[in-house]
């Protein structure tokens, strides 16, 4: 009888501690919907290519003194829009970097033939057209590894011109 004494009073005392060892149930707020929002209209945008960038629409340009020009092409759409109205325009530069990559971050001008700044941006391409009449020109270009000069002829037909730099 002592046994069954000291083994029930052993049992009530590990069964006391287990219970005091025990944690509570945790408490957990009420559960909580995400709020709602209404649909949001999506555009798909189709860029193509390694690392295309969606395009915006290219604006036709001018400038002071009336030239029109185009300035774009980082995107493959913005390049197909440039090359679809290529017709409407005499001149044509592009720029890239040495290893054939389009750049955008060069000043670009075009001079008329007694210097005055027809066309001037400060971050063209890596396409620029231009409309100019015929005559000679000169087309102004600065970016990484220096400045470019060149003298070019507009008359009829397209003029194009590519610029490489170094980066």
């Amino acid at each position: 009888m002592r046994i069954l004494a000291l083994l029930t009073a052993t049992i009530t005392l590990i069964a006391g501690t287990a219970s005091a060892q025990t944690p509570a149930p945790m408490q957990t707020a009420p559960m909580q919907t995400a709020p709602q929002y209404a649909p949001v209209n999506r555009v798909n945008i189709d860029s193509t290519g390694s690392g295309a960038i969606p395009s915006l629409p290219i604006n036709d340009q001018s400038s002071t003194n009336g030239t029109e020009f185009l300035n774009g092409g980082i995107s493959d759409e913005e390049v197909a829009e440039l090359k679809a109205r290529a017709h409407e325009f005499n001149v044509q530069v592009l720029l890239s970097a040495k290893n054939g990559e389009y750049v955008s971050n060069v000043g670009l001008r075009i001079l008329d033939a007694k210097g005055t700044p027809l066309v001037s941006i400060a971050d063209a391409g890596p396409y620029v057209y231009a409309k100019l009449t015929p005559g000679t020109y000169t087309i102004e270009t600065s970016g990484s590894g220096g400045n470019k000069s060149e003298k070019i002829t507009v008359g009829k037909g397209l003029v194009k011109k590519h610029y490489v730099f170094t980066e």
